[in-house]
C-alpha cells in the first residue's frame, strides 16, 4: 500500500489533466468564453476523454493501439499545459484526497461480475471492431456501461492496478466537490454537499467497491450532474461566464451518467430543465444554445449509434426502441429487462414477484431491514439539523417551481429504482441525494459565511467519509497488490468463440469470450455480424 500512496495520487493528477487539456478542447470548439471549472470536475472529464477516445476508435478497430493512446497523451500534455496557479491547487487538493483514499484503490477486489461479462467484454473491445449484434454473445455485452471504453485502455498487459484506481477515482471527486462546495459562497450548494456528507457518514453502504463493477462510478455521478445543475441555477447573475462554462459541464455530465447507466436518464432531464429556465430568463444568446448542446449532442448521438450497431436498439434493454435491423436483440431485451425486477424484488420466487405486492412483506423489508433503518435515520436527522438551522438562521430558498422539479425528478429516479430493481447498489445515486433534496426544498439553506469554521468542518467531514470507504492500516503499508485475476479452464465453441468447461466457470479475461449459445457470425467489410436466433439459453449475466 506504501506504493499505491504514491502510484494512486498520480494516477488522479495524471486523468485530471487530460480532463484538463479535454475540457480546453471542447470548450473552443463550443465557443464557450474561457471561466474555471470546479476541481471536481477534472477526474470525470478525464474518465469521460479516455472512454471517448475508446468509443470513437472502436468503430473502426480495436482500442488498444497507438492511435488510442496517442490522442490521450496529446490531451496530457496539452493540460500540462494549460497548468496555472489555481488549477495546480486543484491537482494537490486531488492528490491529497487520493492519498486519503489510497486504501479504497489499493485493496478493491474484482467482483463476480467482472469474470462473468466486464473483462471479456473489455478484451473485446480491446482486440475488436464494433460488433453488430454484439448482445448475441451476451445481453450484457449490448446493455454495457461507458466505464467499460473507459476501463479497456486501462489494462497493464493483464493486470488491473488501473481498474481499481478509476472506481477509486470517482469517490475522489465525491470528496473533491464536498470540499469545493462547502467552501463556495453559495449557500444552497454548500448545504446540499453538507447534508449529502451527513448522510453518508450514518449511512456509509452505498457503494459497492469492487473493480469489476459501474455501479458506484454511475451513482457518483448521477448524483453529482444533479448538484452541477443545481448550482448552475442558483449561480449569481453576474457569473455569466462561469454560468455557460458549468451549463457545458452539466450536459456532459450528466451525459455520462446516462451512458455510465441507462436508468440516470433523468439526470439529463434535469440539466435539461436547468437549460430551459436560463434559457426562458433570457441569459443565454443563440450561439450560446449551439455552444452548450452542440458536443453533448454529438456524444448522445455517438453513443445511440454504438447501441444501434452491438444490439440494434437506441436503448437496450428497452425491447420498444429496437429497430427492425438483421441483428436486432429484441428478444435479450425482453429477456433481461423481465429478468432483473425479480431478481432485485424476491429472487427466490422468480417471475412471480411480478404478479402481486407480496415479494415487499414475503422477503424484500426483511432484506433490506439494515438499509431501510439507517436510510431512515439518516433522512431523519438531516430533516432534523435543516429545521434547526431554519430556525435560527437566515434561510435561502429555491424558486418554488424550481424546488417542485428538482423535488420531482429525485422522486422519479426514487420510484423507478423501488419498481424496477429495488436492491442498494442499483440506487447508489438517487440514495444519496434524497435527503438533501428533501432537506434544501422543506426548509431551504440557512446564509452561512465563509470562514475557519467552514473549512475545518469540510476537512472533517472528507476524513470521515473517506475512512467510512477504507480506513488506513498500518500493518497493511508493505502490501502491494497486481490485481491479476484467475483463469478458468476454456474450451473452444462449435460455432464462434469460447466458453468454460463446465457452465459456472468463468471467462474473465480471455479472447472471444461468449456466454451463449451463438448464431454462426458473418464477416462483411471486416465486420462480424450476429444475427437474429430463434432460441435464447436464458443467459442474463445476473448477479448472484
Amino acid at each position: 500500500m506504501l506504493l499505491d500512496i504514491i502510484l494512486f495520487p498520480l494516477f488522479a493528477a495524471t486523468i485530471s489533466i487530460i480532463g484538463i487539456g479535454f475540457w480546453e478542447c471542447v470548450r473552443k470548439v463550443s465557443a464557450v468564453a474561457p471561466a474555471p471549472i470546479p476541481g471536481f470536475l477534472f477526474p470525470l472529464l478525464g474518465a469521460f476523454a479516455i472512454g471517448l477516445v475508446a468509443l470513437v476508435i472502436n468503430f473502426f478497430s480495436g482500442v488498444a493501439n497507438a492511435y488510442s493512446f496517442g490522442v490521450i497523451t496529446a490531451f496530457f500534455v496539452y493540460g500540462c499545459c494549460l497548468i496555472n496557479k489555481d488549477i495546480a491547487k486543484s491537482l494537490g487538493l486531488i492528490c491529497v484526497l487520493a492519498a486519503l483514499c489510497t486504501p479504497l484503490a489499493a485493496d478493491m477486489q474484482v467482483g463476480p461480475d467482472a469474470g462473468l461479462y466486464h473483462l471479456a467484454h473489455q478484451r473485446w473491445i480491446r482486440d475488436h471492431e464494433i460488433i453488430f449484434g454484439f448482445a448475441h454473445l451476451h445481453a450484457r455485452y449490448g446493455f454495457s456501461s461507458f466505464l467499460e471504453y473507459t476501463n479497456a485502455l486501462l489494462w497493464i498487459g493483464e493486470t488491473f492496478k488501473f481498474l481499481s484506481y478509476m472506481s477509486a477515482l470517482f469517490f475522489v471527486s465525491l470528496l473533491c466537490f464536498v470540499f469545493y462546495a462547502i467552501n463556495s459562497r453559495n449557500n444552497i450548494l454548500k448545504m446540499f454537499a453538507f447534508y449529502l456528507a451527513i448522510g453518508m457518514i450514518i449511512y456509509d453502504n452505498y457503494f459497492i467497491w469492487k473493480y469489476g463493477y459501474a455501479d458506484s462510478a454511475a451513482g457518483v455521478a448521477f448524483a453529482l450532474s444533479i448538484a452541477l445543475g443545481l448550482y448552475v441555477l442558483v449561480l449569481d447573475e453576474q457569473h455569466k461566464e462561469s454560468r455557460n462554462s458549468l451549463l457545458l459541464a452539466s450536459f456532459i455530465l450528466s451525459a455520462m451518467a446516462v451512458a455510465l447507466k441507462v436508468s440516470s436518464i433523468l439526470a439529463a432531464i434535469w440539466a435539461f430543465f436547468v437549460f430551459l429556465v436560463l434559457l426562458h430568463r433570457g441569459l443565454l444568446s443563440f450561439k450560446q444554445v449551439l455552444g452548450a448542446v452542440a458536443f453533448p449532442a454529438v456524444f448522445t448521438l455517438l453513443w445511440l449509434l454504438r447501441g444501434v450497431f452491438t444490439t440494434g436498439c437506441l436503448l437496450f434493454p428497452a425491447s420498444w426502441s429496437c429497430l427492425d435491423l438483421p441483428w436486432n436483440s429484441k428478444a435479450q431485451a425482453l429477456e433481461y429487462s423481465n429478468a432483473v425486477t425479480p431478481w432485485a424484488r424476491h429472487p427466490h420466487t422468480g417471475f412471480s414477484s411480478l404478479d402481486s405486492w407480496s415479494w415487499l412483506s414475503d422477503y424484500w423489508l426483511a432484506a433490506n431491514s439494515e438499509f431501510l433503518i439507517f436510510f431512515g435515520v439518516a433522512v431523519v436527522i438531516i430533516l432534523v439539523v435543516a429545521a434547526v438551522f431554519r430556525r435560527f438562521f437566515e434561510t435561502e430558498r429555491l424558486a418554488a417551481f424550481q424546488a417542485i422539479v428538482l423535488a420531482g425528478i429525485v422522486f422519479a429516479a426514487l420510484a423507478l429504482w423501488f419498481l424496477k430493481a429495488p436492491t442498494e447498489r442499483f440506487g447508489i445515486g438517487v440514495l444519496m441525494i434524497v435527503a438533501p433534496t428533501m432537506a434544501l426544498t422543506l426548509f431551504g439553506a440557512p446564509v452561512i459565511k465563509n470562514g475557519f469554521p467552514t473549512k475545518a468542518i469540510g476537512v472533517l467531514l472528507i476524513i470521515l467519509m473517506a475512512n467510512n470507504q477504507g480506513g488506513f492500516s498500518i500493518k497493511g503499508l508493505s502490501r502491494f497488490h497486481i490485481l491479476t485475476v484467475p483463469q478458468d479452464e476454456l474450451v473452444e465453441h462449435p460455432v464462434f468463440g469460447v466458453h468454460g468447461k463446465i457452465p459456472d466457470d468463468l471467462c474473465w479475461a480471455a479472447p472471444n469470450c461468449i456466454l451463449s449459445d451463438p448464431p454462426a457470425p458473418k464477416t462483411r467489410s471486416g465486420y462480424l455480424f450476429f444475427e437474429q436466433q430463434d432460441t435464447q439459453d436464458g443467459q442474463t449475466g445476473l448477479p448472484d
